[in-house]
């Protein structure tokens, strides 16, 4: 966040970083926007700021459209409650092992799409670290090739309501292409993995699993 905001804004801004339900973080951005004085030297937080809006509106109406056709007996359920200590969801492309991963570390029964794309139910599994219960909770692929696809609008949604990510990539294809991809698709919604220029705060580090080894992101 620029540091040469006023004090109001950088008040507000604070409520942005604490709410947690997207309802909350679309009010605390209203309230955030409108107390950023717009110049040159805002312009970018005032682009995203809007555009992170919307994205949450659309996250928003996602949701209940979502809830009505579960209501209602049909759909897939695509949200996980959270349980144990932090929610941790494994994304990443098709083929890249995250079924192996969770299966791995939780014991939960769970194999490979034999369709890229055909499951769209995340799976769930605990996993136990020195007396820390970590809810992994396996999500749809992410679709590398076209970032505005239906199922990345679930991925997505689910990320931004998760504690934290683990990427997991194909070992088998290049890695650096999927990660540099996947990452841009990931800020282009409000998502970041590595620490975004101009601002201060960072939620979250993740790490990317790859070929039997761990890294940091």
């Amino acid at each position: 966040m620029p540091a040469n905001l006023p004090p109001e804004a950088k008040a507000k801004w604070l409520k942005v970083m604490e709410a947690k339900t997207p309802e909350e973080k679309l009010k605390a951005l209203e309230e955030f926007l409108s107390a950023v004085p717009k110049h040159k030297g805002t312009e970018n937080l005032v682009h995203w700021a809007r555009r992170r809006m919307a994205q949450l509106r659309r996250e928003i109406e996602e949701r209940r459209i979502k809830e009505r056709s579960l209501r209602s007996g049909g759909g897939v359920n695509i949200y996980v409650e959270k349980e144990g200590d932090a929610q941790v969801v494994v994304i990443g492309p098709p083929s890249s092992g995250k079924s192996s991963l969770l299966r791995c570390l939780t014991n939960v029964k769970v194999e490979p799409d034999d369709v890229p794309f055909s499951s769209i139910e995340p799976i769930p599994g605990m996993f136990i670290y020195d007396n820390v219960y970590f809810q992994l909770v396996k999500l749809p692929s992410i679709n590398i090739y076209d970032a505005d696809s239906d199922v990345n609008s679930m991925a997505l949604s689910m990320i931004r309501n998760a504690d934290s990510a683990i990427v997991v990539l194909d070992a088998s294809g290049d890695v650096e292409v999927q990660y540099n991809t996947l990452k841009s698709i990931l800020r282009e919604n409000g998502i970041y993995i590595v620490r975004p220029r101009g601002f201060r705060n960072h939620r979250k580090k993740t790490n990317w699993w790859h070929s039997g080894y761990w890294q940091a992101g």
